[in-house]
């Protein structure tokens, strides 16, 4: 799969994730995903080195999916967290910060506090403080003087 998936164009890789993610979202309930699924899933959510900048911003939508889907399957790792949070595209660090709750990821939810995009201070703002680590009130007090209007007023709110 993996040597397919990857050499694979974007519609496919595309397709392939929003199925995937439908799949996972539908019937989790019911029925968990297999390990090989997860996998799969993991190996789309990660952006691969030996794509150039421009692939990696087209393909935003397939690491976004799958890491959604990760999120709902609780098959999310801390290896796949750890190059998301590094991630050209904003939202797919939001979500790698949104999803940064297991063991081994308090670094993804630190540098999401700094991070340029307020959507992604703003989650970890929200995830350190659901985390209940003992950097929540200090990182929550940083924020009340954030650049942006919106992540200083949550800062307010959790301090």
């Amino acid at each position: 799969w993996s040597s397919d998936v990857c050499s694979s164009d974007l519609t496919d890789r595309l397709g392939l994730a929003k199925g995937l993610e439908a799949l996972v979202r539908l019937q989790q309930a019911t029925r968990p995903p297999a390990e090989s699924t997860l996998e799969l899933l993991r190996m789309l959510a990660r952006n691969t080195p030996s794509r150039s900048e421009q692939d990696l911003l087209r393909d935003a939508r397939v690491r976004r999916l799958s890491l959604e889907a990760l999120v709902s399957a609780a098959g999310v790792d801390a290896e796949t967290l750890a190059i998301a949070a590094l991630d050209p595209d904003m939202q797919v660090r939001r979500l790698a910060v949104r999803a940064a709750t297991i063991d081994r990821t308090d670094a993804i939810v630190a540098r999401g506090l700094t991070d340029p995009a307020p959507m992604v201070r703003l989650e970890a703002l929200r995830t350190a403080r659901l985390r209940s680590g003992t950097d929540a009130c200090a990182s929550a007090l940083t924020a009340t003087s954030d650049a942006d209007m919106n992540v200083a007023q949550i800062g307010r709110a959790h301090v």
